[in-house]
């Protein structure tokens, strides 16, 4: 592995880690709707009266779409909505429509949950399982290594992040049984997929036409509010 994109990936696995770890103990998330923040770019900032949520602008109507039989998205979309609300700023034309439609008791009903309850590493986990996605795809780093190999691996890269932070129970060992973990991982794959094909037609669609790609705002898909 070239040694320019290691420092690259650990300085990137650092940065995240150290913003989830400061995030999660007040910002209680569900695994799905924990995905959805990271796969949506969510994140804070500050308008008249407080913060609020933003997230990649070309994502919304997805989002407001998914939340009509998702409860995960759906979850999501009223805490954008309820932050909105309460900072003072104005809600987007679809965001708006879905606030009215829970308020008047139109909007879709969502299936009940089955199964047991979820544990309280799950959010982490499913960050976990989102980190060690993007180091492997972007980065182009091996997820996991055999116990006599160096330590390079996605994993080791995620372990360390953690254990700067002072999260030293996140081991190696801890992040590789979240990864191979299938049936933990096949409860989000197609919410992740779903996700990234969405992601994926914005940035082809984007990417078509020259004069677009000369616009002082590319790419249009990263852009939050």
């Amino acid at each position: 592995m070239d040694h320019h994109i290691g420092r690259t990936a650990a300085e990137f696995a650092a940065q995240e880690v150290a913003e989830w770890v400061a995030s999660a103990p007040i910002n209680r998330r569900s695994p799905g709707e924990n995905l959805l923040w990271w796969k949506l770019g969510c994140d804070y900032r500050t308008g008249p009266r407080g913060s609020y949520i933003v997230m990649y602008d070309s994502m919304r109507a997805w989002l407001v779409s998914a939340a009509k039989h998702d409860a995960e998205a759906r979850k999501l979309l009223c805490g954008i909505i309820a932050s909105k609300l309460y900072s003072g700023v104005p809600l987007s034309e679809g965001e708006g429509w879905f606030a009215a439609s829970v308020l008047d008791g139109t909007a879709p009903s969502l299936p009940k949950r089955r199964g047991r309850s979820l544990s309280e590493n799950h959010e982490r986990d499913v960050f976990i399982v989102s980190m060690l996605a993007t180091l492997v795809d972007d980065f182009g780093i091996t997820a996991t290594r055999n116990d006599v190999s160096p330590r390079i691996s996605a994993c080791d890269l995620i372990a360390e992040a953690f254990a700067s932070c002072g999260r030293h129970e996140v081991t190696y060992r801890a992040v590789k049984d979240v990864w191979t973990n299938k049936k933990f991982r096949i409860l989000y794959d197609s919410l992740a997929a779903a996700v990234n094909g969405e992601l994926a037609k914005r940035r082809e669609k984007q990417e078509k036409g020259i004069m677009n790609a000369l616009s002082p705002s590319y790419p249009h898909h990263l852009s939050k509010n």
